[in-house]
């Protein structure tokens, strides 16, 4: 995406970002690399999709976690081994971790799976893109084939 910012824009633009109103995030997904198409990440797992290329959708709510929360649901998942949908029926969504009032779950196509690290920074891209002015964030991190989804919750 694009945008054309003058010069009274981008003065704007860096008070907000120093102020800490605005967050930019240039993080990158974990390298992986592909052998007999099956991606193996830096750690040596394997995952059936490839580091995750995909949009943000929030749905923030006042019953969104809290950053603290959704922090506790990342360090679980940076550790955690094997984030598969083994839901088969109805919402076709598993719970990876709860971390006090914040939920992780991955949706999708029943067996496929991700690198845990994957679903982690998949967390942060909707913890930097939807938190509103009380600290709460919740969303949805939409894969770009759409087979999974990540949900904050």
């Amino acid at each position: 995406m694009r945008f054309h910012v003058n010069t009274k824009m981008l003065f704007v633009l860096k008070l907000l970002i120093a102020g800490g109103l605005i967050a930019v995030s240039a993080s990158t997904a974990p390298a992986v690399s592909i052998v007999n198409n099956e991606a193996t990440d830096v750690d040596g797992g394997t995952t059936d999709i490839v580091a995750p290329k995909g949009y943000v959708i929030c749905k923030t709510s006042n019953a969104s976690p809290t950053i603290t929360e959704i922090e506790g649901l990342i360090a679980l998942l940076n550790v955690k081994k094997g984030c598969k949908q083994k839901n088969p029926v109805a919402s076709m969504c598993t719970r990876l971790v709860k971390f006090k009032g914040g939920d992780a779950s991955i949706c999708g196509k029943h067996t496929k799976s991700m690198a845990c690290k994957d679903v982690a920074w998949s967390l942060e891209q909707i913890r930097n893109t939807c938190v509103d002015q009380n600290g709460r964030t919740g969303g949805t991190f939409q894969i770009n084939d759409h087979v999974l989804s990540i949900i904050l919750h």
